[in-house]
């Protein structure tokens, strides 16, 4: 059923030295920032780089704040198109690995067509269809 299911997608993060993780993400237009869970930050860190000190508190579903344990900034790919994006981090408890959010959706351009569940996203040369 269409509709029915949050979006996952594949996504590459490239690393400052270029190397790349591979991982799920979950594409969530009501999450008001992309965010990485810091158990996969441990995992992925001396793949991806550094991150940067983030003073950035999140305020979660439940209504209640979770401040950034820090921010990285680094390239990340879905279905091909290709954008820098920056992931504030907090611990999910396993809940997610990354969450791409507005900052995301926003950058590619993003256009949610209801009727069909699918999502049109685009970089400057390629534009790109991703269903659920």
């Amino acid at each position: 059923q269409k509709g029915g299911k949050v979006y996952r997608q594949w996504v590459k993060l490239g690393g400052s030295s270029g190397e790349i993780v591979r991982t799920r993400a979950v594409i969530d237009a009501g999450a008001m920032r992309n965010t990485m869970c810091t158990r996969k930050w441990q995992q992925w860190h001396h793949r991806l780089g550094r991150k940067e000190e983030s003073a950035v508190i999140m305020r979660v579903a439940d209504n209640h704040t979770i401040p950034s344990v820090g921010r990285w900034t680094g390239k990340t790919t879905v279905s091909g198109v290709e954008m820098e994006t920056t992931f504030e981090m907090f611990d999910s408890h396993g809940a997610f690995e990354i969450i791409l959010g507005k900052p995301w959706l926003r950058a590619v351009k993003a256009i949610h067509h209801f009727k069909d569940d699918m999502i049109n996203i685009s970089s400057t040369n390629k534009i790109v269809t991703i269903t659920n």
